[in-house]
């Protein structure tokens, strides 16, 4: 048929009246909770300055990202992945983020890389990949700063 259920909490104290009749049932199973298969949140993506300068000391030369990254399952890795475009494309080069506080963060001196691989005014690209502790990735969008050449 149709049974009711009902759970009750009591303290401690005395019932009144024929507790016989009430059925006891065990409590209802406690909620298994969802599995983690998203990757972790990410939020406040920054890069500071823009410009940044090469190759020599025009301006700074050092670019920072940084970016905050929570996951429940943990936060396994952290990376940036970073190129150089002017009149020509560099590639893709990657630098393991570290953790500062609740914050994420890696320093590129672009000065002598840049120079390597690009001439001219252009940008830095970069993105940056987040694995949780299950192995479930998340991905910023492209974004990109001004990248200054130094003509001295």
């Amino acid at each position: 048929g149709n049974d009711i259920f009902c759970w009750i909490a009591a303290s401690t104290g005395s019932a009144v009246g024929d507790l016989s009749r009430i059925p006891v049932r065990a409590s209802p199973p406690t909620p298994t909770p969802a599995p983690d298969s998203s990757g972790p949140t990410l939020s406040e993506l920054a890069a500071s300055p823009d410009p940044v300068y090469y190759p020599s000391q025009c301006g700074s030369t050092n670019l920072r990202v940084s970016l905050k990254v929570e996951d429940p399952s943990g936060v396994r890795e952290v990376t940036l992945f970073y190129r150089y475009v002017a009149e020509k494309t560099g590639s893709w080069h990657t630098r393991t983020m570290s953790l500062s506080g609740d914050t994420y963060a890696a320093t590129v001196n672009v000065g002598e890389e840049a120079n390597r691989e690009v001439k001219g005014d252009g940008r830095v690209e970069y993105y940056i990949v987040a694995v949780d502790g299950k192995g479930n990735q998340s991905r910023t969008q492209t974004r990109s700063v001004t990248l200054q050449y130094c003509r001295q």
